[in-house]
């Protein structure tokens, strides 16, 4: 069965009683490159993630790394929906999936800022010393 067609066995409910899925939902996804040379292209089976991401895009996703897409105005059974209605355009993809995930789209905290200013500065110090010696040398 797959999800969202029929009976869904996906949680919908966290712990407090909230619906998970009010966010939105996260969809990542990995996909099998000989199999993509031997279902999709040959030539260019990385092609394949341009197709995908035109469709996640043209279907209201953001793409936001590799192959994660979020999109915040649809629920899990919907995706599942419109997967199902890429694959019947595109008889390549379910026999190129390695893995696809969707989850519960949850608050995200940024904290690259607080990461940044654990820099120990001595040693970035010298990590460009040695750089701009070995830029020298090269030159």
């Amino acid at each position: 069965m797959i999800y969202g067609r029929g009976i869904s066995t996906l949680p919908s409910k966290n712990k407090q009683g909230g619906n998970l899925w009010m966010r939105g939902v996260v969809l990542s996804f990995d996909l099998d490159t000989a199999k993509l040379k031997s279902y999709f292209s040959k030539t260019s089976p990385q092609g394949a993630y341009d197709v995908i991401k035109r469709f996640l895009l043209n279907n209201g996703f953001e793409h936001k790394k590799d192959s994660d897409y979020v999109n915040v105005n649809i629920d899990k059974v919907a995706t599942v929906d419109l997967l199902v209605d890429f694959a019947d355009e595109n008889k390549w993809f379910p026999l190129c999936i390695n893995k696809m995930n969707i989850s519960p789209n949850v608050e995200t905290l940024d904290i690259s800022i607080q990461i940044e200013r654990l820099t120990d500065k001595e040693w970035k110090k010298q990590k460009d010393i040695e750089k701009e010696n070995e830029y020298e040398l090269e030159r």
